[in-house]
């Protein structure tokens, strides 16, 4: 596929606010690129050009679900949907919103749809961003899950590492290695970061119960463990540790 259409896709966001502004939507695609890009040059797994615009389209849509008007339009939906609720919701609606109104959006302005497998993973890693459940919807063909679950893996650490919605991350990089003990395949990663404040002023954080203290990149690190769980089981490794690196500013 060309281009996504992300304009269209950012268009979708923006109609919602991209659920908690485009600082951290834009911020949250950034850094799941980075990280993919990372991995590819790692050789840990392939990355498309494909797979990038399916993470650029989640960051600009994964948290639309915040948004007052989409939890009124598919609260209903979600409650009948058979897939667990937890904490807010909001990757749910999010992931309601995304399958019912952007191909709608793209024929509305003579565009082909996104192509199904595309689709398929722009939809997994919205819906498992957030939450400890990974519902696998049946009607996912089997081969496409290994490649959603990469993705969402990549996409939720991604997330994770904006956790204080101010932008504090400025690079990520990436070690793969064998434990010398276990012999088990690991992974490190060194995140670069800001010590001051990045663009979001911490009221908004504020706003959504947490912290307002932006200085604080232990924040990012620990959800960012937190949130490694699928990217453990999605590359079959045994652990994975984080490692922070400040950048001047």
């Amino acid at each position: 596929m060309d281009d996504f259409h992300l304009p269209q896709v950012k268009e979708l966001g923006a109609s919602y606010n991209y659920g908690r502004g485009q600082p951290h939507a834009e911020q949250v695609g950034k850094l799941a690129v980075q990280i993919a890009c990372t991995f590819r040059d790692e050789g840990i797994c392939p990355v498309s050009a494909d797979d990038v615009r399916v993470l650029e389209a989640a960051g600009w849509l994964h948290d639309t679900g915040k948004f007052p008007a989409v939890l009124e339009k598919y609260r209903a939906e979600a409650a009948s949907s058979g897939i667990e609720w937890e904490d807010d919701g909001h990757n749910l609606l999010s992931f309601l919103m995304v399958k019912h109104e952007l191909n709608p959006l793209l024929k509305a302005r003579n565009l082909p749809p996104v192509p199904e497998e595309d689709e398929a993973a722009l939809l997994y890693c919205i819906l498992w961003h957030n939450g400890s459940k990974y519902p696998v919807l049946p009607e996912t063909p089997g081969d496409w899950l290994p490649r959603c679950r990469r993705l969402a893996a990549i996409f939720r650490v991604a997330d994770a590492l904006d956790r204080g919605l101010v932008q504090k991350v400025a690079s990520i990089s990436v070690e793969p290695f064998t434990n010398e003990i276990t012999g088990n395949s690991e992974l490190g990663f060194t995140i670069g970061y800001h010590r001051a404040a990045g663009g979001r002023p911490s009221s908004l954080g504020k706003a959504f119960g947490l912290s307002t203290q932006p200085s604080r990149i232990s924040l990012e690190i620990e959800r960012a463990l937190e949130k490694s769980d699928l990217m453990l089981k999605a590359f079959g490794l045994a652990a994975i540790h984080f490692k922070r690196t400040y950048i001047a500013d």
